[in-house]
């Protein structure tokens, strides 16, 4: 993040299925709320964080502070347990395509990534 956070950042994903492996991807009906950055991290602190294991990514903000200042988070080899999903979850392929993108500002601020994660 080269400058900092808050609520003017959204942040949405979408989740998609590819049930045979094969980067066939469905859309299913799972999604996050459209929020702002600060919003959306205190939703992912409440609800997500023991799933996600934050603790084990380089300088992920641990305490909600808004506006979330300019930092390198470094995400790399960290691998998800199978118990952090629910049973009911089918195997395959998802995909999460999460969208951010800055309102009321004159400049294209769009950021699409997409994470692929194999159950």
């Amino acid at each position: 993040m080269l400058k900092d956070f808050g609520n003017n950042i959204l942040i949405s994903a979408e989740f998609f299925h590819s049930p045979l492996g094969n980067n066939q991807f469905s859309h299913t009906p799972y999604r996050l709320p459209l929020l702002g950055a600060c919003d959306f991290h205190r939703f992912v602190m409440a609800d997500f964080r023991e799933h996600f294991e934050v603790e084990t990514i380089e300088n992920f903000p641990l305490d909600v502070q808004c506006p979330i200042k300019a930092r390198t988070i470094i995400y790399n080899g960290v691998v998800l347990k199978s118990t952090n999903f629910p049973a009911n979850v089918r195997p395959g392929l998802w995909k999460a395509s999460v969208k951010l993108f800055e309102v009321l500002n004159d400049k294209n601020c769009d950021l699409d990534v997409d994470i692929v994660i194999e159950i």
